[in-house]
């Protein structure tokens, strides 16, 4: 479980990652298994289109 996550409380971040960022290093199985252990909410952001290209819940 990550430091800043409490069980005891329902999770409210939602985190902002560049496109770039999400392709090269979140697509990697460790990164994913965080991502579904923790159950983590992110925007994936591209700043040259200028939207939004992916929104987890």
């Amino acid at each position: 479980m990550l430091p800043w996550k409490n069980s005891s409380q329902p999770a409210c971040c939602i985190w902002l990652c560049l496109k770039e960022t999400y392709n090269s290093f979140l697509q990697r199985p460790l990164a994913q298994r965080v991502i579904q252990q923790n159950q983590l909410k992110f925007i994936v952001y591209e700043p040259y289109a200028e939207e939004i290209v992916k929104w987890t819940n």
